[in-house]
C-alpha cells in the first residue's frame, strides 16, 4: 500500500542548519529504565544560547515507543504512516487493496469504543484515494469565539481525501451538520474526493436512512494480531509461544485494539530499556505488569514505611526517575523541608539510614551509573499519581516544589525539561490547568514586575505544550494562546513563549488558528513582535500556510498598517521562491494578493512604491517573476496609484549604479510603464500561472 504525504509533516530529523523543534522517535540521555508514565510526554530538548529566541529554538521531541495519543486537528504524514502501517483489519471491515475502487465516495463507519474505528478509516481513504494525496480531518469549524454557523466552510479539493469525525459532536450540531452533509457529498463525488465519516453507533438515526443503510459496522479485530503488528513495525520479532499462553490471551481476549497496539508499544519500550539484552518474555511478562492497577501495591508500601523522611524520598525518586542519586536528594531534600514538621526530633545524620538504603527499602534500583529507576513499567507515574490524589490540600506545596526544581540552573537542562514534564502530568491529572497557566504566567512576568531579571521561557514552552497536547486541556489553552496574542500589553517573554508554541507546536495540529495568533503576535509593536513576524515569515514559505496567513489578511475587517507590512514580508520573492514553485498556485492565492496588495495601495503610495521596485527588481533578474507586474499593475489601478507606479518604474531605471544595470532595469521597467500607457494589463500571464500551478493543500 503506498503511504501518502500529510498536510503539515513535520520534519523527522534534525537539520543542524534548521533551529526548528524536530519530531523524533527517541528520547535522548536516559541510559537505564525510565517510567515516564501512561500516555505521551511530551520533552522539551532546550538548547541554550545567549538570545532567548534562542533558547526556544529547539524544542519538541516525542519518544515513538509509547502509544500515540490521537488529537484533533491536521493529521501529519507520521499520523496516516504510523496507523496505517500497523493496521489489523477490524471484523465486519470490508476487504481492500491499494487498488480498490470503492462502490461511493462516502465510507460511514461506527462500532463500540475500542474497535479500531480510527486506524481503520485512515485505511479505507489510502487504499481507495489517489497516490500521493493527503488527508485533511474536517473539523468543526471554530473561530475564536466559538462554532461557527456553518459546518463545511470549505469545499474539496480534486480527488482530497477527507476525514469527518463525528463522535465528539453533540446531538444540536449533529442534527445542523445533517442537513449541510448531502451537499458536502455532492461537493466530495463531484471533486472525485474521498470522505469518510466516523460515528458512534446511535448517530446514524439522526443523519438519516442513508446514513443507517451504508454504514460498515466493525468490532475490535484480533488482539494477538494486533500486538504481532506493533512488535514488527518496534524492531522486535515476537515469540509465538508467549503470546499463546493463557495469561496472555487471559489478558488480549479482553483487550481492545488501543489496548493490545499499548501493550506491544510498552514490550518494544522494555526492550529498549535493557539495551536489548532481555528475552521476549521478560519484556512481555513486565509490560503485561503495567496493565495492573497498583494501588493495593501502593497502599502496602506506603503502610510500611509512613515516615516523612521515606514518603519524601519516595515521592522524590518518582519524580527524579531516570536521574542521578544526588538530585534525588537534591529534591528530597527540597521536600522535606517544606512537609517536615516543624517540631520534628532527627537522629544526628550519620545515625541515619542512608540515601541508597532508603532507596533500596522502598523498591527503588539505583544502577552503577548512579541512576535512579523503579523495576516495573508505569510505577514511577503511579506513585506520582498516588501522592497526587492522596494530599490535595499539599498540591500548592508540590507546585511550589516542583517549580523550585523546573528552575534551579544548578540542574541539568535535561532533567529541569522533563520534571516540567511531569509537574504537567501532575496538574493535567487533577484537571488543574489553572496551575499550569499560573505558572507560565509566574515564569514569564513583565519586566517591571521582574526584580531578578530571570525567565524560564523553556520550560514555560514545555509547560504549555503538555497542556496544548492533552486532549482534555487543549481547548483552553488554545483559547488562552488567542487572548494572550490579542493583549497589546503582554509582557515579552510570554509573547515569545507563545509565539514558538502556537509556531511550533499549535500549527502541525491546528494550522489556522497557529497563523492567526501569530498575525495577532506580530501586530504589536514590540521586539517580540518582530520574534513573531520571523516565524510567520518561516511558516509561510510553505504554500499551505501562506494561503492561510493571505486569507487572513484578506477576511479582516478593519486591517492596520501593521497587516500591509506583514503581507509585504510573507510576499516577498525570496520567501514565494522558498518552495521552488510558481505564485500564486491558484485562483484563490492570485485574488487574495491582489485584494492585499490593492488595500495596501489605496491606504499607503509607500506600498505601491515598494511593490513596484520589489518586482522590477525580481523580473529583471528572473523572468518567471514577470507575470507579478501584471498583478502588480492591476492592484494598482484599483487603488488609483498609476501614477506612483508609472514614478517609480521611471526612477528605479534612473537610479540604476551603472550603464549596464541601467540596460537591465529598462526592458521590465518599459513593459510596465507601456501597460500604464495604454490602460491595459495582461491578466492572461498571472492566470494561466495560477492555471498551471499546482493547488496547495490544506
Amino acid at each position: 500500500m503506498a503511504t501518502h504525504p500529510g498536510t503539515h509533516p513535520p520534519p523527522l530529523t534534525a537539520d543542524p542548519r534548521d533551529p526548528r523543534p524536530t519530531v523524533g522517535t527517541h528520547v535522548q540521555g536516559t541510559a537505564e529504565n525510565v517510567n515516564s508514565g501512561s500516555g505521551t510526554q511530551v520533552n522539551l530538548n532546550v538548547s541554550l544560547a545567549d538570545m532567548p529566541e534562542e533558547q526556544l529554538r529547539e524544542l519538541l521531541r516525542l519518544p515513538g515507543t509509547q502509544r500515540r495519543r490521537r488529537q484533533d486537528g491536521v493529521l501529519t504524514a507520521q499520523d496516516v504512516t504510523w496507523h496505517t502501517t500497523r493496521f489489523v483489519a477490524p471484523r465486519g471491515f470490508p476487504a481492500l487493496s491499494a487498488d480498490t475502487t470503492p462502490d461511493s465516495t462516502t465510507l460511514y463507519l461506527t462500532g463500540p469504543s475500542g474497535s479500531g474505528r480510527w486506524a481503520a478509516s485512515l485505511y479505507w481513504l489510502t487504499c481507495t484515494g489517489a497516490t500521493g494525496a493527503g488527508i485533511r480531518q474536517v473539523r468543526d469549524s471554530e473561530t475564536e469565539d466559538g462554532p461557527q454557523e456553518q459546518f463545511f466552510t470549505e469545499p474539496p479539493e480534486e480527488g482530497e481525501l477527507l476525514l469527518l469525525d463525528l463522535r465528539g459532536v453533540g446531538s444540536t450540531r449533529l442534527s445542523r451538520l445533517a442537513t449541510e452533509l448531502p451537499g458536502f457529498q455532492r461537493e466530495v463525488q463531484s471533486a472525485n474526493a474521498r470522505l469518510a465519516i466516523v460515528l458512534r453507533p446511535e448517530q446514524q438515526v439522526v443523519l438519516g436512512p442513508e446514513a443507517s443503510g451504508r454504514t460498515v459496522h466493525i468490532h475490535a479485530p484480533d488482539a494477538t494480531a494486533v500486538v504481532r503488528s506493533h512488535l514488527r513495525h518496534g524492531g522486535l520479532p515476537a515469540d509465538e509461544t508467549v503470546l499463546a499462553s493463557a495469561e496472555a490471551q487471559q489478558l488480549l481476549v479482553q483487550a481492545t485494539a488501543g489496548q493490545a497496539a499499548e501493550l506491544a508499544e510498552l514490550t518494544v519500550q522494555a526492550h529498549i530499556a535493557r539495551h536489548g539484552r532481555a528475552g521476549f518474555a521478560e519484556c512481555f511478562t513486565e509490560a503485561q505488569a503495567s496493565f495492573q492497577d497498583w494501588s493495593e501495591a501502593l497502599h502496602e508500601l506506603l503502610h510500611q514505611h509512613s515516615s516523612t523522611t521515606e514518603r519524601t524520598v519516595l515521592l522524590a525518586a518518582a519524580v527524579c526517575a531516570g536521574m542521578p542519586l544526588e538530585q534525588v536528594h537534591r529534591a528530597a531534600q527540597g521536600l522535606l523541608a517544606q512537609v517536615r514538621a516543624p517540631d520534628a526530633e532527627e537522629p544526628p545524620p550519620l545515625e541515619r539510614a542512608g540515601l541508597t538504603t532508603l532507596l533500596r527499602r522502598l523498591g527503588v534500583t539505583v544502577h552503577p551509573s548512579r541512576r535512579v529507576s523503579f523495576p516495573k513499567l508505569n510505577y514511577a507515574a503511579a506513585i506520582r499519581h498516588r501522592f497526587w490524589d492522596d494530599h490535595p490540600d499539599l498540591h500548592p506545596v508540590f507546585v511550589t516544589w516542583l517549580s523550585s526544581l523546573v528552575r534551579d540552573t544548578a540542574w541539568p537542562q535535561r532533567d529541569r525539561n522533563t520534571i516540567a514534564g511531569r509537574l504537567a502530568e501532575m496538574c493535567l491529572r487533577g484537571d488543574r490547568l489553572d496551575l499550569v497557566l499560573g505558572l507560565v504566567q509566574s515564569w514569564t512576568p513583565a519586566a517591571k514586575d521582574n526584580e531578578s531579571g530571570h525567565t524560564s521561557e523553556p520550560e514555560a514552552v514545555l509547560l504549555l505544550t503538555s497542556a496544548l497536547t492533552d486532549p482534555t486541556a487543549g481547548r483552553e489553552v488554545r483559547r488562552q494562546l488567542y487572548q494572550w496574542s490579542r493583549d497589546r500589553d503582554l509582557p515579552g517573554a510570554r509573547a515569545r513563549v507563545a509565539t514558538l508554541v502556537c509556531a511550533r507546536v499549535l500549527h502541525h495540529s491546528h494550522p489556522r488558528q497557529a497563523i492567526v495568533r501569530l498575525l495577532h503576535l506580530a501586530r504589536a509593536d514590540s521586539q517580540s513582535a518582530r520574534f513573531a513576524e520571523q516565524e510567520l515569515v518561516d511558516l509561510v514559505r510553505d504554500p499551505p500556510s501562506r494561503w492561510l496567513a493571505l486569507r487572513q489578511l484578506t477576511h479582516r475587517e478593519t486591517p492596520r498598517p501593521r497587516d500591509w507590512e506583514l503581507f509585504a514580508r510573507i510576499t516577498a520573492p525570496e520567501v514565494l521562491a522558498a518552495d521552488g514553485g510558481a505564485f500564486p498556485r491558484c485562483t484563490r492565492e492570485r485574488d487574495a494578493f491582489l485584494t492585499c496588495a490593492e488595500r495596501a495601495m489605496r491606504t499607503d503610495p509607500e506600498a505601491a512604491r515598494l511593490h513596484t521596485r520589489r518586482w522590477l527588481a525580481a523580473a529583471a533578474t528572473d523572468s518567471r517573476w514577470r507575470h507579478m507586474l501584471d498583478l502588480v499593475l492591476r492592484a494598482g489601478r484599483t487603488a488609483g496609484r498609476t501614477d506612483v507606479l508609472y514614478a517609480t518604474a521611471r526612477r528605479w531605471v534612473l537610479a540604476a549604479p551603472d550603464a549596464q544595470t541601467r540596460a537591465e532595469r529598462r526592458e521590465p521597467a518599459l513593459s510596465l510603464i507601456g501597460e500604464l500607457r495604454c490602460g491595459r494589463s495582461r491578466p492572461d500571464r498571472s492566470e494561466a500561472g495560477s492555471r498551471d500551478a499546482p493547488t496547495p493543500q490544506r
